[in-house]
């Protein structure tokens, strides 16, 4: 994925022509409806030298950027000076969202757990990231059920009908991955739980996180903070933001009615 979006940066940045005017087929231009391009006749652009040489004759001291050029863009090395800066701080900003680390609440559910449970964590996290948090979430099913396109087609349909407000916030944060490693790593045998972890990164791995707690069964964002921070002063501030902006849910779930 990350390939994939540095090469649409790259591509879309990347001016990579040579034209020779004289060579121009003007008859052709005009019946397929293209702006008169006469006044150009005198020009004969073959932008191949000094300039437009530079992204190739010029030594590349990051090694990401070298990488990412070399592998994957040869070919593209008609790049001035200005549109290699504008890419290089591209990369560097993409590089730079992928060394940063930050918590994860990580939602475990799956299509036996009322959908709203789900909304409300998601909104509580769009809550949080208002507030100036750098928090990302992920839920997981620890496998695809029969009816997973359904579940998936009925999810959009419910967002659909939220408010704007809360539509926001629940459709930047959802997206349900499936991965029984989780499942099997924290020893759920049953959902909903929730999890935090503190992770280098875009994507929670075991290699790059950190797992600090996790809670059983149907709970609020809030309720799950006014715990945690009992064990650790750093996540008072969450819990602190969260009652601020308290999220009343008025549909009770039948999780909360067995309860």
């Amino acid at each position: 994925m990350l390939k994939k979006i540095i090469k649409g940066i790259l591509i879309t940045s990347i001016t990579c022509f040579t034209l020779n005017a004289q060579n121009i087929d003007y008859k052709a231009l005009e019946k397929n409806n293209v702006a008169d391009m006469s006044k150009f006749q005198h020009l004969k652009i073959n932008k191949g030298a000094e300039d437009y040489s530079y992204l190739k004759n010029k030594e590349i001291n990051n090694d990401f950027v070298n990488d990412i050029v070399n592998n994957n863009f040869q070919g593209f090395d008609f790049l001035t000076k200005k549109e290699f800066r504008s890419v290089n701080q591209k990369i560097q900003k993409i590089q730079k969202e992928l060394d940063k680390e930050r918590d994860f609440i990580l939602y475990f559910t799956s299509t036996s757990v009322p959908k709203q449970t789900m909304y409300n964590i998601l909104f509580q996290v769009g809550i949080l990231q208002e507030n100036g948090f750098d928090i990302l979430t992920k839920q997981y099913f620890i496998g695809f059920p029969e009816n997973f396109e359904d579940y998936m087609i009925s999810i959009k349909d419910d967002i659909n009908k939220k408010p704007l407000f809360e539509r926001k916030k629940i459709i930047d944060n959802s997206g349900i991955k499936v991965d029984p490693r989780f499942f099997e790593y924290f020893g759920l045998k049953k959902v909903p739980a929730l999890a935090l972890a503190h992770c280098k990164g875009i994507k929670p791995t075991f290699n790059t996180c950190e797992f600090k707690f996790l809670l059983r069964g149907d709970t609020s964002l809030e309720s799950f903070f006014d715990k945690i921070r009992k064990l650790d002063k750093k996540y008072e501030p969450y819990y602190e933001a969260l009652l601020a902006n308290k999220f009343e849910n008025k549909e009770v779930t039948d999780h909360e009615k067995e309860k």
